[in-house]
């Protein structure tokens, strides 16, 4: 709906329609933020991003601001950019130090960036702050498995992932693989 609004120049609804997404309860913020972003086409993206580029550190509203832009570059294929934004966010959340998604679009920047082992804490950090995050386990079991040899918690990873109700059927093949 919000890429509907954005296309039809609706800027006002497609506005409140983020402000919706980014109002949602811990639980639900993260991936309902994500998926309302993916809506867009990425020459769309880059227009959202560029009107985040200035973002009022003081704004109380400054860490959502910068989880949404971390997960739009993200969406751009912009890791490096992600990363930053991701920390900013967790840097601006104040008391709790972070949300689950900010710590999610962290972990997976950092995969997609080659920084292999400074993907694990802030994944850790997602499902210590949303237990759901069904992709942040499916991920966790892919570093254990494939790239830090930690097969005993890629297993738990993949296990959970499982558990959260992911769908993805090589957890389950890999699950064997590892031994459960």
């Amino acid at each position: 709906l919000c890429a509907a609004y954005f296309r039809q120049e609706r800027y006002d609804d497609a506005r409140d329609e983020l402000r919706e997404a980014m109002s949602a309860s811990e639980d639900d913020r993260a991936l309902g933020l994500f998926q309302t972003v993916a809506q867009f086409r990425a020459d769309e993206l880059v227009q959202i991003r560029e009107q985040l580029s200035d973002i009022d550190r003081r704004d109380p509203d400054a860490a959502r601001l910068y989880e949404l832009r971390a997960g739009i570059e993200l969406l751009l294929d912009e890791p490096d950019k992600a990363a930053v934004s991701a920390t900013n966010a967790g840097r601006y959340a104040g008391e709790g130090g972070g949300s689950a998604g900010a710590s999610y679009f962290l972990g997976v920047a950092r995969f997609q960036l080659g920084q292999y082992e400074q993907a694990v804490d802030p994944l850790r950090q997602a499902v210590t702050l949303d237990d759901n995050l069904a992709d942040a386990y499916f991920l966790l079991g892919v570093l254990g498995k494939d790239f830090l040899a930690d097969g005993s918690h890629a297993l738990e990873d993949f296990k959970r992932y499982i558990d959260e109700g992911g769908q993805d059927p090589r957890a389950e093949d890999w699950i064997v693989e590892l031994g459960g």
